[in-house]
């Protein structure tokens, strides 16, 4: 049987390393993973080298987000799925614009690379955010005691572009980018449909090089500011299910083929979590005692911070859609894969421990 082939965005990242080990262990894919540099490349194949004896192959596209930077790779192959798992999850320490170019320019690019050229594309498969429908719960009047995908909040990205507030940025740049994926599907002259997965906060084990732990993105901040003393006192979230990045990464794949994603937006949540940055705290004390003189102790028996009221998020839809396939790692499993993965990488680079 021939190997159909994904194109699949933002490969040396936190979710897209996993989803690229997904997509190679399977051997059903030829994997095209376009990266910045020939360092990146060397960086992948250095942490799993046994890639450079897979289907796999990476051609450099210095900036994603730019006009027509995947018009060769669509021109020249026949890719019959896309994965865009490319973008950026962080709040501090960094610019609004890059935020949204990082987000959504990136998207746009890939998406009308896609309608433009891809006759042979059957579907396109967009990571996206929970965050997206979390936007009412910080007022009392729209608060829901369990969230769904019917709660996605649209935020036009021209009316947030020159705030400055880089988590309403963040999150119509995502609402934009779904938009216009959708919108391009159901255009009559595409031949292709689209599905958008929506993960809770995500963690575990890594599967990427991390070249500066300092500057990652909030999933990895999370064990990084405990472990490494950063956090004096542990900071509210602002929502409290988890995902297994293992979990996404197997949602995407399975997303490529199941009938019943298709033209949806699914919720890739661990339902039954409840996770809180003291949830972190209490077991990287418990896991690793020769710590807690550097680890924030926090409020212990108090898991949820204090004025905020626990919500869920339900994950009723990708359970109907995906069924037995995708079964959700216990909470536990994913921490203390998290923890560990981070930990290592902490003591490989020789950051101050």
């Amino acid at each position: 049987m021939s190997l159909e082939t994904v194109l699949l965005t933002g490969a040396g990242g936190f979710i897209g390393a996993q989803i690229l080990e997904q997509l190679l262990k399977s051997g059903e894919f030829h994997v095209i993973a376009p990266v910045r540099s020939e360092k990146d490349i060397q960086s992948i194949l250095a942490l799993h080298p046994e890639y450079s004896d897979k289907n796999v192959r990476f051609p450099v596209v210095p900036d994603l987000g730019a006009n027509g930077a995947c018009d060769e790779i669509f021109g020249e192959t026949e890719i019959n799925y896309v994965i865009h798992a490319a973008g950026r999850f962080r709040f501090e320490n960094i610019d609004s614009q890059k935020l949204i170019y990082d987000n959504y320019d990136t998207a746009k690019s890939v998406i009308l690379s896609a309608e433009k050229f891809c006759k042979s594309l059957q579907r396109f498969v967009l990571t996206g955010s929970v965050i997206v429908e979390i936007t009412g719960q910080m007022k009392s009047s729209t608060f829901k005691e369990e969230l769904t995908e019917a709660d996605i909040v649209s935020i036009p990205l021209e009316a947030v572009r020159e705030s400055g507030d880089p988590v309403a940025c963040y999150v119509a740049a995502k609402a934009e980018s779904s938009a216009l994926l959708f919108e391009t599907a159901s255009k009559p002259s595409v031949s292709w449909d689209a599905v958008e997965l929506l993960p809770a906060g995500t963690a575990g084990p890594l599967a990427h090089s991390v070249p500066d732990l300092t500057a990652g993105s909030h999933s990895l901040d999370w064990a990084y500011n405990l472990l490494s003393g950063t956090w004096k006192e542990i900071p509210p979230v602002p929502m409290f299910q988890i995902t297994d990045v293992r979990d996404v990464a197997l949602a995407h794949v399975l997303a490529l083929r199941n009938e019943k994603a298709s033209g949806q937006r699914i919720n890739i949540v661990n339902s039954d979590s409840c996770y809180s940055h003291q949830v972190l705290a209490n077991l990287i004390r418990s896991k690793y005692p020769e710590l807690r003189d550097k680890v924030a102790e926090g409020t212990p028996e108090q898991l949820i911070p204090a004025g905020m009221v626990f919500y869920k998020i339900s994950n009723a839809k990708s359970k109907e859609i995906f069924g037995s396939e995708l079964n959700y790692t216990p909470e536990s499993d994913t921490y203390n894969a998290y923890v560990d993965s981070v930990w290592e990488a902490m003591r490989n680079r020789d950051l101050e421990l």
